[in-house]
């Protein structure tokens, strides 16, 4: 929505007409108030409150007049503080214009004029899947006006804010509403952007199309959307199932399947995923910390982010903080439309530099990254899908499926990766992406250790099969099963000194589990074996324990739990009887052996000395 203001003066002494421009900069002052009061089902009571100030003893203001383009405001009433101003409403096109007549002439020097424009309007604020957003938009022809002040007041039951753009200077909390009041006259010239709701529900399916090209059996490993410090994934079906998920270096779930000699394999998945605003830790998910190597990883200079240029590392002495290289990129890089297309050819840092006029999210995401990393910052890259109703700002399509780039940086403060979008910061029109980050973000693949792999969905095709595999909608509440893990007996190897338990543990879960501990019990004796950080659904592990032999671990069973399963060992007590009376004759044995050995020598060395 875009409200247009129009202030037509009349100058009463000569009867002369002003522009606008001269009028309100020279000889009147309009200050603009704007509230928003939205209720629960959405619907916003919006309030202008206008002030005009005569500048000059000469001058007064006779009339406004003012539009409204692409709403439809309902329950218009336009008042001072003592009764209705009379006005005449017409419509153009999608624009209402209403030119409203002034009861008495405010003449004189300072004196003031304070009326009020209200109406209600429906499409301010949506709800999509269970979040609730708003768009409070800028105003056009802000030099007329300054602004004061703009109140945005929502009920509690929208939620906690997970994203407002610009930053509120103050809110006020009570117990049905939220108020937020921003004073920045430079910020508020965009328009406010907010979200509700603790965390967005999106539906999705994947198709990804395999094909051994060998002559023998081959295993196949894919990228298959995993958790990351911003979202949570259940999976409803994978079909077929893989043989294993595992989860590599830079955070990536690796499915492997196993494909016959030229055999072509279709793999489908679908499900849903939380998306959170900001990083977080619940009982079904955890922020696991990389490890010194793998930050170390992520701030290598690479094909694309070449972080060791002359070019980028000059950069880097001018930019002191992640603030000031996020602003160069979005300020420097502008978006070209034009290459939003199939198969575009990826330009990589130092070439976004020498073409800046020609940037898609890649090249905004690659220059931050390879600045970031010149400056010893990790950082690395998430592909993925981007939810969006505007066409404009969709990144980037991929035969068929669109994906978009974005990046991350390590802050080491915080002990978290913190996303940024610079591309959308930049094609919304300064939508702030830096400290704030919406919830329409889903992450497919993580680029840390190399810039290009592992693949991410939709770019799985095959030769002459083009089709559509991406397929991502506002999902909604779904019941979450609790864990279901399984933990069977695998084997016992024996030592002399030891016995090695390997178990193997199954996750049938639609979602990853954390932090699993297991627990051994030996007699009166309580232990913690190694902690597993994380088993993706339908995903399997072994875990191996040892146990070393003695009179205690012989005769007692030994317990072994982890979550709610449990497996009890016997020994053969005979058995390992036998194997330890075998291990001490053999020792005695050698000690017996080496004791003679030792006495020969002395015996052969006194005797050369005689």
């Amino acid at each position: 929505m875009k409200i247009l203001f129009y202030i037509f003066i009349f100058l009463i002494l000569f009867n002369l007409f002003f522009t606008n421009d001269i009028l309100a900069s020279e000889n009147f002052k309009a200050d603009l108030k704007m509230e928003y009061v939205f209720d629960s089902s959405g619907t916003a009571h919006v309030v202008n409150e206008i002030k005009i100030e005569n500048l000059t003893s000469q001058l007064y203001a006779k009339s406004i007049q003012f539009s409204l383009k692409d709403v439809n405001p309902i329950n218009i009433k336009i008042h001072d503080k003592y009764s209705n101003l009379n006005y005449l409403k017409t419509i153009n096109d999608q624009e209402i214009n209403f030119d409203i007549k002034f009861k008495d002439a405010n003449v004189g020097k300072s004196n003031k004029f304070e009326f009020f424009i209200e109406f209600d309007e429906e499409s301010l604020a949506k709800k999509k899947g269970d979040v609730w957003e708003i768009d409070i938009p800028k105003l056009d022809k802000e030099n007329i006006f300054e602004i004061n002040e703009i109140k945005l007041t929502v009920p509690n039951t929208f939620g906690n804010e997970s994203f407002i753009s610009p930053k509120p200077d103050k809110s006020i909390t009570n117990d049905n509403n939220k108020t937020y009041i921003f004073l920045d006259n430079k910020l508020l010239i965009r328009g406010v952007n907010a979200n509700f709701g603790q965390f967005q529900i999106y539906s999705f399916s994947i198709t990804y199309h395999l094909e051994n090209e060998l002559n023998r059996k081959d295993n196949i490993n894919i990228a298959i959307p995993p958790d990351t410090s911003y979202q949570k994934i259940y999976y409803q079906n994978i079909e077929p199932k893989p043989n294993n998920i595992k989860v590599e270096e830079d955070g990536n779930w690796i499915a492997d399947f196993s494909l016959k000699p030229k055999e072509r394999l279709d793999v489908f998945l679908n499900g849903f995923v939380h998306i959170y605003s900001t990083p977080f830790d619940n009982q079904y998910h955890k922020i696991i910390t990389p490890t010194i190597i793998q930050l170390e990883n992520n701030k290598k200079s690479t094909k694309y982010w070449q972080a060791n240029d002359e070019s980028i590392q000059k950069i880097t002495k001018e930019k002191n903080n992640v603030k000031e290289i996020y602003d160069f990129v979005t300020t420097t890089l502008k978006y070209d439309y034009e290459r939003v297309k199939p198969d575009i050819e990826r330009k990589g840092a130092k070439e976004a530099l020498l073409t800046p006029d020609s940037s898609i999210c890649t090249e905004f995401t690659d220059l931050f990254i390879a600045i970031t990393r010149s400056a010893g910052i990790p950082a690395r890259e998430i592909n993925g899908f981007a939810y969006t109703t505007n066409l404009r700002i969709q990144p980037l399509s991929l035969v068929s499926d669109v994906l978009h780039a974005w990046p991350e940086y390590w802050d080491f403060e915080k002990q978290l990766w913190i996303a940024l979008d610079p591309t959308w910061e930049s094609t919304t029109g300064g939508i702030d992406y830096f400290n704030n980050f919406d919830l329409n973000h889903f992450a497919f693949v993580i680029h840390g250790k190399n810039d290009s792999y592992p693949k991410p969905p939709g770019t799985y095709k095959l030769e002459g099969n083009p089709q559509k595999d991406i397929f991502v909608t506002i999902g909604k509440s779904e019941n979450i099963d609790l864990s279901k893990i399984s933990l069977t007996f695998e084997k016992i190897k024996n030592n002399f000194y030891k016995n090695t338990v390997t178990l193997k543990i199954n996750n049938f879960s639609n979602f990853a589990i954390y932090d699993l501990q297991p627990e051994i019990y030996i007699a009166d004796n309580h232990y913690f074996g190694e902690k597993i950080n994380v088993l993706p659904p339908f995903s399997q592990n072994e875990y191996v324990v040892h146990i070393p032999k003695n009179i205690f671990t012989l005769k007692t069973p030994i317990i072994i739990k982890i979550d709610d399963q449990e497996i009890i060992l016997k020994f053969n007590y005979s058995e390992s009887i036998l194997n330890i009376s075998v291990v001490i004759f053999i020792l005695l044995l050698s000690l017996l052996i080496l004791n003679k050995i030792k006495n020969r020598l002395f015996i052969n060395k006194d005797f050369k000395k005689v």
